[in-house]
């Protein structure tokens, strides 16, 4: 495309009361500002929460609270925001609007007048690191320690010790080096769940799971809506015994071998190279 683009994202910390101080120094990050804003703009080339000299640019908003300085033809990426920014865009048809996931783009397509396009989010691997680990001993969780993510890994972490597992929680990190260290020293990812399977929870995304298999890490999930595009390449579980047992077949080493063979070929549709096509093939 001829003219530029613009990306507009509003970066925040935050350490609510619903989580818990794990250690000095835990910083939760707003994730879509590092993901969707910044780490594209500088891939493909574009301004980054310019000031001035955009006016004739396509215009990225990632994640807005409001729509007062969205233009009609700009777009705003989604990206899980609240549920009343569906009514916020959908009095405004002219705005396009980027979904992240499937799933995400089949529920806004239900709600919206606007024009919408998916762009998935890209993997952390971006040099296509290879692990080096060799047999199934250390399994782990990486996100926002949330009173609920740390009672169940405490859970798992419990289950897992029985069958000689060590578990970690990579709760206090704050950059995508902190990430890829802990992908590439753990055998498998583990994404817990509530207890409660939620149809309609178009906000999960797959991308712990991406960026696991990016380095040929399985994943061991509780099922949720939103990780459809990743169905076939990750393990259900809804109880604990089910968790035990995808373990347990991970120990084969031909089995491991053949699902991180086929886990990497499938992550490099979300290498920030072909993700960055998309943003680049925008009208």
């Amino acid at each position: 495309m001829s003219r530029g683009i613009s990306i507009f994202s509003r970066y925040y910390s935050f350490l609510g009361n619903h989580y818990p101080k794990l250690s000095d120094g835990v910083t939760i990050l707003r994730l879509t500002h590092e993901t969707r804003g910044k780490q594209v703009a500088e891939y493909i080339g574009a301004k980054f929460n310019p000031k001035n000299g955009y006016e004739n640019d396509l215009c990225i908003h990632i994640k807005p609270t409001n729509l007062d300085k969205v233009g009609d033809g700009d777009y705003v990426d989604f990206s899980d925001s609240r549920r009343d920014l569906i009514d916020k865009l959908r009095s405004r048809p002219k705005i396009k609007v980027i979904a992240h996931s499937l799933c995400e783009h089949k529920y806004l397509k239900e709600r919206l007048p606007n024009e919408l396009v998916h762009i998935s989010q890209q993997h952390l691997n971006w040099e296509r690191d290879v692990r080096d680990r060799k047999g199934v001993t250390v399994g782990g969780y990486i996100g926002r320690p949330s009173r609920v993510a740390v009672k169940i890994n405490r859970e798992i972490e419990d289950r897992l010790k029985g069958i000689g597992i060590k578990w970690v929680n990579w709760f206090n990190w704050s950059s995508r080096q902190d990430a890829i260290d802990f992908y590439k020293n753990v055998d498998f990812l583990v994404i817990g769940g509530h207890g409660i399977l939620d149809e309609m929870n178009f906000t999960a995304v797959p991308t712990k799971m991406i960026n696991a298999a990016s380095f040929g890490v399985p994943s061991i999930a509780y099922w949720r809506a939103g990780y459809e595009e990743f169905e076939g390449y990750y393990a259900h579980f809804q109880e604990k015994d089910d968790l035990l047992s995808e373990v347990e077949r991970l120990k084969d080493e031909s089995y491991y071998q053949d699902k991180s063979m086929k886990l990497m070929e499938k992550a490099e549709e979300y290498h920030l190279s072909n993700v960055a096509k998309l943003y680049l093939e925008l009208k």
